[in-house]
Parts: structure tokens; sequence; C-alpha cells
């Protein structure tokens, strides 16, 4: 129910997780995620979260994606 994305960029665009778009449209997702190499997190209108990887250890060891 958690889709994960990771790219070794400082900037992701849309075509960057399109493999992440594929499943979300085929699978119900709880969290669609893009772990990046980002300053800042963002989330897309889609509802694709773009995080920080040290964002996303945070969030990950805080619960905040369920698992």
């Amino acid at each position: 129910e958690v889709g994960i994305e990771v790219k070794a960029k400082s900037r992701v665009h849309q075509k960057d997780y399109r493999h992440l778009a594929q499943l979300k449209s085929e699978e119900p997702l709880r969290h669609s995620l893009v772990v990046s190499l980002e300053r800042e997190p963002r989330e897309l209108a889609n509802g694709v979260r773009i995080l920080p990887f040290d964002t996303f250890v945070k969030e990950l060891w805080g619960g905040v994606f369920g698992l």
C-alpha cells in the first residue's frame, strides 16, 4: 500500500517517477513517495510526495507510513 521510487537526483521531474505513477494507476496506494536528493519536501497535485532522503528516514522511523 506504499509505493516508493528512489532517485539520486537533486530535482525530480514527472518523467522521473513514471513507474510509480503507473503503479498508482493500477493499485490503490496509501502513500506514493519519491525519495531523492532534493533539499525540501514537496507534494504534487497528483498526491505524490517528493521527500529528501533524511526526511523519508525520519518519517519511516516515526511510523508515518504505517509500516
